[in-house]
Protein backbone atom coordinates (compact mmCIF):
# COMPACT_ATOMS: atom_id res chain seq x y z
CA UNK A 1 0.00 0.00 0.00
CA UNK A 2 1.65 3.22 -1.08
CA UNK A 3 1.41 5.87 1.53
CA UNK A 4 0.06 8.50 -0.84
CA UNK A 5 -1.11 12.48 0.99
CA UNK A 6 -4.62 10.92 1.32
CA UNK A 7 -4.27 7.90 2.83
CA UNK A 8 -0.72 9.79 5.06
CA UNK A 9 -3.63 11.89 6.64
CA UNK A 10 -6.07 9.13 7.19
CA UNK A 11 -3.21 7.19 8.88
CA UNK A 12 -2.43 10.07 11.23
CA UNK A 13 -5.99 10.56 11.71
CA UNK A 14 -6.56 7.15 13.01
CA UNK A 15 -3.43 7.41 14.61
CA UNK A 16 -5.15 10.74 16.73
CA UNK A 17 -8.24 9.19 17.21
CA UNK A 18 -6.67 5.78 18.75
CA UNK A 19 -4.75 8.21 21.26
CA UNK A 20 -8.22 10.16 22.00
CA UNK A 21 -9.73 7.02 22.80
CA UNK A 22 -7.12 5.91 25.10
CA UNK A 23 -6.94 9.23 27.12
CA UNK A 24 -10.60 9.28 27.33
CA UNK A 25 -10.54 6.18 28.53
CA UNK A 26 -8.64 6.89 31.65
CA UNK A 27 -10.47 10.11 32.43
CA UNK A 28 -14.34 8.65 31.47
CA UNK A 29 -14.77 6.82 34.86
CA UNK A 30 -14.84 10.24 36.69
CA UNK A 31 -18.19 10.93 34.53
CA UNK A 32 -19.32 7.75 34.39
CA UNK A 33 -18.32 5.52 37.73
CA UNK A 34 -19.54 2.58 36.48
CA UNK A 35 -16.76 1.77 33.83
CA UNK A 36 -14.18 2.30 36.71
CA UNK A 37 -13.86 -1.56 37.16
CA UNK A 38 -13.69 -2.43 33.56
CA UNK A 39 -11.20 -0.03 32.49
CA UNK A 40 -9.55 -0.23 35.26
CA UNK A 41 -8.43 -3.65 34.19
CA UNK A 42 -7.03 -2.39 31.14
CA UNK A 43 -4.85 0.67 32.47
CA UNK A 44 -3.47 -1.35 35.59
CA UNK A 45 -1.17 -3.15 32.69
CA UNK A 46 0.36 0.03 31.79
CA UNK A 47 0.30 2.41 35.09
CA UNK A 48 1.17 1.39 38.84
CA UNK A 49 -2.16 3.99 39.69
CA UNK A 50 -0.96 4.97 43.21
CA UNK A 51 -4.07 6.79 43.88
CA UNK A 52 -1.93 9.23 45.55
CA UNK A 53 -0.16 10.13 42.53
CA UNK A 54 -3.54 10.11 40.49
CA UNK A 55 -5.22 13.45 39.60
CA UNK A 56 -8.53 13.92 41.43
CA UNK A 57 -11.75 15.42 39.82
CA UNK A 58 -15.18 15.76 41.42
CA UNK A 59 -13.36 13.35 44.03
CA UNK A 60 -12.81 10.31 41.43
CA UNK A 61 -9.75 9.49 40.62
CA UNK A 62 -8.08 9.21 36.52
CA UNK A 63 -6.93 5.58 36.27
CA UNK A 64 -3.52 6.71 35.39
CA UNK A 65 -0.73 8.36 37.76
CA UNK A 66 -0.04 12.21 36.50
CA UNK A 67 3.10 11.52 35.16
CA UNK A 68 1.12 8.57 32.85
CA UNK A 69 -1.74 10.95 32.19
CA UNK A 70 0.99 13.57 30.74
CA UNK A 71 2.77 11.27 28.37
CA UNK A 72 -0.76 10.14 27.10
CA UNK A 73 -1.77 13.96 26.87
CA UNK A 74 1.44 15.33 25.40
CA UNK A 75 1.26 12.10 22.61
CA UNK A 76 -2.41 13.43 22.03
CA UNK A 77 -1.41 16.98 21.24
CA UNK A 78 1.68 16.22 18.90
CA UNK A 79 -0.59 14.11 17.07
CA UNK A 80 -3.14 16.74 16.64
CA UNK A 81 -0.17 19.19 15.34
CA UNK A 82 0.93 15.95 13.74
CA UNK A 83 -2.33 16.06 11.65
CA UNK A 84 -2.09 19.89 11.21
CA UNK A 85 1.82 19.73 9.93
CA UNK A 86 3.11 18.47 6.59
CA UNK A 87 6.04 16.73 8.42
CA UNK A 88 7.38 17.22 11.98
CA UNK A 89 10.97 15.72 11.93
CA UNK A 90 13.06 15.65 15.10
CA UNK A 91 16.93 14.14 15.59
CA UNK A 92 17.55 11.45 17.80
CA UNK A 93 19.44 13.56 19.84
CA UNK A 94 16.91 15.32 20.90
CA UNK A 95 14.78 12.49 22.47
CA UNK A 96 17.14 11.78 25.59
CA UNK A 97 16.84 15.64 26.28
CA UNK A 98 13.13 15.27 26.78
CA UNK A 99 13.51 12.60 29.16
CA UNK A 100 15.75 14.17 30.93
CA UNK A 101 13.35 16.18 33.05
CA UNK A 102 10.71 12.90 33.52
CA UNK A 103 14.50 11.17 35.05
CA UNK A 104 15.49 13.75 37.41
CA UNK A 105 11.92 14.45 38.90
CA UNK A 106 12.09 10.05 39.33
CA UNK A 107 15.68 10.49 40.93
CA UNK A 108 15.15 13.43 42.88
CA UNK A 109 11.92 11.87 44.27
CA UNK A 110 13.30 8.92 44.77
CA UNK A 111 16.08 10.04 46.62
CA UNK A 112 13.98 11.96 48.84
CA UNK A 113 14.95 15.31 48.24
CA UNK A 114 11.44 16.31 47.81
CA UNK A 115 7.76 15.06 48.00
CA UNK A 116 6.61 13.82 44.75
CA UNK A 117 4.73 16.61 42.91
CA UNK A 118 1.76 15.58 40.62
CA UNK A 119 2.11 18.75 38.22
CA UNK A 120 5.98 18.39 38.19
CA UNK A 121 5.47 15.02 37.37
CA UNK A 122 2.99 15.59 34.88
CA UNK A 123 4.85 18.25 32.89
CA UNK A 124 7.95 16.42 32.94
CA UNK A 125 5.47 13.32 31.56
CA UNK A 126 4.47 15.56 29.03
CA UNK A 127 7.55 16.74 27.45
CA UNK A 128 8.48 13.04 27.40
CA UNK A 129 5.38 12.16 25.46
CA UNK A 130 5.67 14.86 23.17
CA UNK A 131 8.72 14.77 21.89
CA UNK A 132 8.15 10.32 22.23
CA UNK A 133 5.41 10.68 19.74
CA UNK A 134 7.27 12.21 17.34
CA UNK A 135 9.63 9.57 17.04
CA UNK A 136 7.14 6.82 17.17
CA UNK A 137 5.49 8.47 14.12
CA UNK A 138 8.32 8.86 12.29
CA UNK A 139 9.37 5.40 12.84
CA UNK A 140 5.84 4.10 11.77
CA UNK A 141 6.35 6.78 8.52
CA UNK A 142 9.94 4.76 7.88
CA UNK A 143 8.34 1.49 8.17
CA UNK A 144 5.38 1.99 5.54
CA UNK A 145 8.58 3.45 3.44
CA UNK A 146 10.13 0.22 3.58
CA UNK A 147 6.93 -1.65 3.03
CA UNK A 148 6.41 0.74 -0.15
CA UNK A 149 10.15 0.13 -1.34
CA UNK A 150 9.40 -3.89 -1.34
CA UNK A 151 6.14 -3.82 -3.06
CA UNK A 152 7.74 -1.30 -6.16
CA UNK A 153 10.63 -4.16 -6.26
CA UNK A 154 8.11 -6.91 -6.61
Amino acid sequence: MKLTFNNKTLVKLVFTFLILIWCIGFVIPVFIPQLSIALNLVYKNVCHQNISRTFHINNFHLLVCSRCAGIYLGALILSIVNCLLPKIELSIKYLFPASLPMLIDILFYSLKFYNYNKSIAFTTGFIFGSVGFIYIWNGFENLLAIINKREKVE
